[in-house]
């Protein structure tokens, strides 16, 4: 993940598919580290969906 390197101090682990476990130096970072990684899933989830209309639109344009 992305958060892994822009944010070093955190320690980032997937523990069930459905659960991301992040530990943290300081306690104040905790409502940065939740909207970072809310980010990152919405990125992550617009980038799939919308990797069909991409590579249709890559299609029509070399066509």
């Amino acid at each position: 993940m992305r958060l892994g390197y822009l944010h070093p101090s955190w320690t980032i682990s997937a523990a069930k598919p459905e659960a991301i476990v992040v530990s943290l130096v300081r306690a104040e970072d905790a409502g940065e580290a939740r909207r970072e990684i809310t980010y990152a899933l919405y990125r992550e989830r617009i980038r799939s969906e919308g990797a069909p209309l991409r590579e249709l639109l890559l299609k029509t344009m070399v066509a």
